[in-house]
């Protein structure tokens, strides 16, 4: 097994036991501490412990990924040296920024939840959050690029909030294609296309327009269920 932080091989030992045990124990960082000062941040939004990092919009509830939110930490000191804490209040300060979104516009009801929640992220990191955050930001998009190309997600899985998360770190310039190993070319293709979209977000109305844009460009692009991107060829479907 590979340790998706440092890249060492482990031998008879599980990798979040040694994230925890070589990564985390040195900075002395608990679960506790984590909760804790996620809760400070998010104040006076509730913030409970869960399987994924999100928000619930409705009820106005933060939920935290602790084991997800100790790999960035360990991920973000091993190659950029960033404070657990800036970690932390940058994930927070994000899932907040998602309430104050949808203070500021309105969310068109004919886009995919997935694509709206990748263009909201978008323009959440580029103009919502401090500046000092966005190399956690970056520092997030390394991370999951690196998961990916350790254990790429099965063909069969690979949904459209995958390609629509990969197209956002593209547009954040946080990777290049030669990095993403688990693409074939045809959905490279894909995500550069959408990628495009993302980098026209200037001001709170382009999530709208832009989110509409990129939800018709999946309706046209991506292959119908039951065609493997193998046999399926992009091109023929771009418009002129």
């Amino acid at each position: 097994m590979k340790c998706l932080v440092c890249g060492e091989i482990i031998a008879g030992e599980k990798s979040w036991e040694h994230v925890r045990s070589v990564h985390l124990k040195p900075i002395s960082l608990t679960q506790e501490k984590i909760i804790e000062h996620s809760r400070k941040i998010a104040d006076p939004i509730e913030v409970r412990s869960a399987y994924v990092t999100c928000i619930n919009l409705r009820e106005k509830i933060i939920f935290v990924s602790l084991v997800n939110t100790e790999l960035l930490i360990a991920f973000a000191r091993e190659h950029g040296d960033i404070p657990w804490a800036e970690v932390v209040e940058w994930q927070i300060l994000h899932e907040k920024a998602h309430l104050s979104c949808r203070d500021i516009y309105e969310p068109p009801s004919t886009v995919e939840p997935h694509v709206l929640a990748n263009v909201e992220d978008y323009y959440i990191n580029r103009y919502m959050i401090p500046q000092k955050y966005w190399r956690v930001c970056l520092t997030n998009a390394r991370c999951s690029i690196e998961i990916r190309n350790i254990s790429p997600m099965p063909y069969g899985l690979r949904d459209g909030n995958y390609y629509c998360t990969l197209a956002t770190f593209v547009a954040y310039d946080a990777a290049t294609f030669e990095e993403f190993n688990f693409l074939i070319p045809a959905e490279s293709k894909f995500v550069e296309i959408i990628s495009k979209f993302f980098r026209k977000i200037k001001i709170v109305e382009h999530i709208s327009t832009v989110s509409k844009e990129i939800d018709r460009a999946f309706k046209r692009l991506q292959p119908p269920k039951g065609i493997s991107w193998d046999n399926w060829e992009i091109s023929n479907h771009l418009r002129p």
